[in-house]
């Protein structure tokens, strides 16, 4: 006489629950994945820039091309040490190198004196005219934003103070020295990395 064996398996209604709890599941960590994965290059190229910047300052230095108490001066001679993609200053069409509309409002916004370098940053002198520059480390593309892909590089002097252009710049410090994860005036879209960018 033959035994006969049930084998066990899954009906088509536990498949499919199983998928779309797979996909539910999905749906909400793959998002906070890329915002990850996307701060992290945004964070990276904001360090490369601050290099950037750092190494710059130290040639105008040496040069004597930083004008103390004239940054609109030193922001034209600051261009003169890259190699520009696009120069919107002397085309005077800014919006071709900045997006004015996604989050000018932080604490160091865009004048129109803006170039775009080789490697797609948009580097500008801010309107406000403080001691040092802005930079949307991936230019015209999105988000756009203060304390995400756009940061104020200031320089500062031997004191480690903020330089205020009558002292010869040394060396960089995060503009604002602090994160904010509420809105204010300094980041209207929070979270905002400015102190921790560097760190992370």
């Amino acid at each position: 006489m033959k035994n006969f064996t049930t084998k066990s398996g899954f009906t088509l209604a536990e498949a499919l629950s199983t998928l779309v709890i797979i996909g539910v599941i999905a749906s909400l960590t793959i998002p906070a994945l890329n915002n990850t994965a996307n701060d992290k290059q945004y964070f990276a190229s904001y360090k490369k820039a601050v290099s950037v910047f750092s190494q710059t300052i130290d040639r105008m230095n040496a040069e004597h091309t930083y004008k103390r108490n004239n940054i609109g001066k030193s922001f034209e001679n600051f261009k003169k040490y890259f190699n520009i993609a696009k120069d919107c200053s002397s085309s005077g069409s800014a919006t071709d190198c900045w997006d004015y509309e996604a989050d000018d409002q932080g604490p160091c916004p865009a004048s129109k004196e803006v170039f775009v370098d080789i490697s797609g940053m948009a580097w500008a002198l801010p309107s406000n005219q403080v001691w040092g520059f802005t930079v949307d480390v991936n230019g015209m593309k999105g988000p756009n934003r203060y304390g995400k892909d756009r940061w104020c590089i200031f320089s500062a002097d031997k004191d480690g103070e903020y330089n205020d252009g009558s002292k010869k710049p040394i060396t960089v410090l995060p503009y604002p020295n602090e994160d904010y994860t509420s809105a204010s005036a300094e980041c209207k879209y929070p979270p905002c990395y400015y102190q921790s960018a560097m760190s992370r």
